[in-house]
């Protein structure tokens, strides 16, 4: 009882892991069923990469990042060309967002409230749902993660090593997700708020944005060479034209009314939060405001923002696909305002 007692964090962890790879795993090979396009096509982009075809960013299907597709060849070595390879892949990924889901928590807050959002997060609907389809924005929520945790280190430790390896970590993000080239503007806005907390020196940032150099210059000659891979989506997707107080309706229904109607992202018309979940989100999200003097809660409020902006100026809103960046600061709201309430763990 006192192993129990004195090791429950972990313990805790441990399970909603486990409970969380139970539920992205369960019956995937049957669950969903068949391929849907946008899949199938990074699975011809997967068998690309493994008969030598390695670039930072591919052209099929409208131009896409590659991160994925490289998990996915992963799974094909495995299996073969099946479409279990493609959603294993997603699910990997997903199951891989649990913990640092926890270590995010744990790096701007404390315990308690990292395993309470991260259990949330295990037990979404929303995340489950995207972590079994095989899209490449499974990769998002990671990236919004690692980049801010790493920082957070460097800063702590003033050390060389850490700045290169945030810088790293930070470019890696460009090829994951077409909604993560917001992510430079948020953290640029996180650094503006707090700067005079943080007392950046300029060898610290000119090791930050030499590491994230490096990692891009792949990105950054193929966009040379073919720019019209990699802004056709932005071009083809946007909105601008909407007015924007539909847009903000549409999402606002979204996350507690009425979701996205495309069946091949959600069931049909079901919202992101149940009645009581939006209850908590609304609680916690204005307790967040209320409290925004703390770094943390800031960042969870500009992550929040900021991720609702693909949507927002999105062809076709509520798009649940192009929104799954929220759901790190979604959870993050709901482990903030529970946390307040629970006193015995």
């Amino acid at each position: 009882m006192k192993y129990i007692i004195k090791h429950r964090y972990l313990l805790s962890l441990i399970f909603i892991i486990t409970w969380g790879a139970f539920l992205r795993l369960f019956r995937i090979q049957t669950i969903p069923p068949g391929l849907y396009p946008d899949v199938a096509a990074n699975g011809l982009d997967a068998q690309d990469i493994l008969n030598g075809r390695i670039l930072p960013f591919y052209h099929r299907n409208g131009g896409r990042e590659g991160m994925l597709f490289y998990v996915a060849a992963f799974f094909l070595t495995l299996l073969g060309n099946k479409p279990l390879a493609l959603y294993l892949a997603s699910s990997f990924v997903g199951i891989i967002t649990i913990p640092i889901m926890y270590l995010f928590g744990k790096t701007f807050y404390n315990q308690r409230i990292a395993l309470i959002s991260t259990f949330f997060l295990a037990c979404s609907f929303y995340h489950i749902n995207f972590s079994r389809l095989g899209y490449r924005v499974i990769l998002l929520p990671i990236f919004l993660m690692l980049p801010l945790i790493t920082l957070k280190k460097a800063f702590m430790t003033r050390e060389k090593k850490g700045w290169l390896l945030a810088g790293m970590i930070f470019s890696l993000g460009f090829y994951t997700y077409i909604a993560y080239r917001i992510f430079p503007l948020l953290l640029i806005s996180i650094w503006f708020i707090s700067r005079k907390k943080t007392n950046l020196k300029k060898s610290e940032l000119s090791y930050f944005l030499t590491s994230a150099f490096v990692i891009l210059v792949p990105l950054i000659i193929y966009t040379l060479r073919f720019p019209v891979d990699v802004f056709n989506r932005i071009l083809n997707a946007n909105a601008l034209s909407d007015p924007i107080f539909n847009q903000v309706i549409s999402i606002l229904n979204m996350l507690h009314v009425s979701g996205d109607p495309l069946k091949q992202y959600n069931i049909a018309n079901e919202p992101i939060l149940t009645l009581w979940e939006g209850l908590i989100f609304f609680i916690g999200f204005f307790y967040l405001v209320k409290h925004r003097k703390k770094v943390s809660n800031l960042i969870i409020l500009i992550l929040f923002g900021g991720m609702l902006l693909p949507v927002m100026f999105s062809k076709g809103a509520p798009h649940s696909l192009r929104g799954l960046g929220m759901v790190t600061p979604i959870y993050y709201i709901f482990g903030s305002r529970i946390r307040q309430n629970l006193h015995f763990y």
